[in-house]
């Protein structure tokens, strides 16, 4: 067992010479190879404590799990071909990577901007108490209202905004989760033109499904409930309009007939479309496991870090 041991000693000792010994400066690239070669074992230390370190690191990190689907535009998927559906899109996007052709509605950007907008949030809480599931230690469930965090760590953080003016610490609200899904919703253009891939992180792989969901249907409701005032406003005046004996002209009365109609036609379209400006294309996809932290890349970000610093240290105590 001693005799085992006893080169990996060896090398741990290298790093305790006096410090008058200082390490060469000139070596060839032979000499280098040939150096590190022989300390392999000092590599392979530093090395695995590179994975340990990530590996621990990985541990205390909350892992989140992801829910992804490709949605187009409602009018973009019905205006051809009574349109193309959403399956022959999806196939295409599968088989093909993916073509040009179909254009996006401008209303969709506005449809994406919403995803993280303050209406939704404010919904989406509504629904799934997702600021609560955040931060459960700050939540009162008996009170029903937010407490204040107490702590060392806390009081420093807010001495800290104290001198910076930054604002202090405020019970969390639709604007907090609007940030949390800024950082967690993410839209992709796919390869097809105005068909975009949605994808939302989340510590609970049950939630985060439904969470997409409702991300989607809820932006979706917010712009025909929008759509809707505005065509009953335009509908209220509109026949006011046509009531009025000022409108005395066949020409007049037949355009105010027309633009009544129209704004009929709006109401009827918000009412009869399930998905109003967009809709899925493909199943929403979960992931089986964690997205994040990327175990792999951190184990060998590790290992690779470790053998860097262990050659490093080698050859300045050569």
């Amino acid at each position: 067992m001693a005799n085992y041991f006893a080169p990996w000693l060896a090398e741990v000792r290298i790093f305790f010479r006096p410090s008058g010994d200082k390490g060469r400066s000139d070596f060839t690239l032979g000499e280098l190879f040939g150096t590190l070669g022989r300390r392999w074992r000092t590599l392979v230390v530093f090395a695995a404590v590179g994975v340990v370190l990530a590996l621990a690191f990985a541990l205390i990190t909350t892992p989140l799990y992801s829910a992804s689907v490709m949605i187009g535009s409602v009018k973009a998927n019905s205006d051809t071909d009574s349109n193309i559906s959403a399956s022959a899109i999806s196939g295409i996007l599968r088989a093909t990577g993916g073509a040009q052709g179909l254009v996006a509605d401008p209303r969709l950007q506005n449809y994406l901007l919403l995803l993280t907008s303050l209406q939704v949030s404010g919904r989406i809480e509504g629904e799934f108490h997702l600021l609560r599931r955040l931060r459960p230690t700050q939540w009162d469930s008996e009170t029903g209202t937010w407490k204040r965090p107490s702590g060392v760590v806390f009081n420093i953080k807010e001495a800290i905004k104290h001198a910076l003016f930054l604002a202090p610490w405020s019970p969390p609200d639709a604007s907090t989760l609007a940030d949390y899904l800024e950082d967690h919703v993410k839209e992709t253009e796919t390869k097809v033109s105005g068909i975009y891939r949605i994808t939302v992180t989340n510590p609970d792989r049950e939630l985060v499904g439904p969470l997409l969901a409702g991300l989607l249907r809820d932006a979706n409701d917010i712009m025909r409930e929008s759509d809707e005032a505005k065509a009953k406003e335009a509908e209220t005046y509109l026949i006011q309009k046509l009531s009025s004996a000022s409108v005395t002209s066949v020409d007049q009365r037949e355009a105010l007939a027309q633009l009544l109609i129209t704004q009929e036609q709006k109401l009827l379209l918000a009412h009869l479309r399930g998905n109003y400006v967009a809709e899925a294309v493909d199943e929403i996809s979960i992931s089986k496991g964690p997205v994040w932290p990327p175990l792999i890349i951190l184990l060998l970000a590790g290992a690779s870090l470790g053998v860097i610093l262990g050659a490093v240290l080698v050859l300045m105590r050569e």
